[in-house]
């Protein structure tokens, strides 16, 4: 099975489900894991859980920005990340476009258009994709919220 990609020429950035995570570690010893399903695997260099996209007590929009934060500040250090939730569809896909996006300074909409190119079964929750918009709106390139 083939995973996600984005590549260009700093970082080789990846997202995923959770049953993409070992095809991804056998192909790359030196990279960043950053998970933000519920449950926590061992591998994981960072585990931010969040919920797919609803907006509950258990949740505020702090994890969402401490998950964008991390995954910017790999970006920073040009480490190989790869960020995975359950099916690599939603949580890993705003998370690591929200935090693209700042970086790169490129639209949310252009950085969600790439990813879908590479995989064609993202599909953001609604409440995630105005996280993303209310991180955008409080951050500029370099500077996390």
């Amino acid at each position: 099975m083939s995973y996600p990609f984005i590549y260009n020429s700093d970082t080789t950035v990846l997202w995923g489900g959770f049953n993409q995570r070992e095809t991804f570690q056998s192909k790359n010893t030196d990279h960043t894991v950053i998970n933000v399903s519920h449950q926590e695997f061992s591998e994981s260099d960072y585990w931010i859980p969040l919920n797919d996209g609803v907006y509950d007590s258990t949740e505020s929009t702090d994890n969402f920005a401490e998950a964008v934060n991390t995954t910017r500040n790999q970006l920073q250090n040009e480490n190989p990340i790869f960020v995975h939730c359950a099916y690599g569809q939603s949580r890993s896909v705003m998370v690591l476009a929200t935090a693209l996006s700042a970086e790169k300074d490129i639209s949310l909409d252009q950085v969600l258009s790439t990813m879908k190119e590479s995989y064609s079964d993202i599909d953001p929750a609604p409440q995630l994709q105005t996280k993303a918009k209310v991180y955008l709106r409080h951050t500029t390139r370099h500077n996390t919220v």
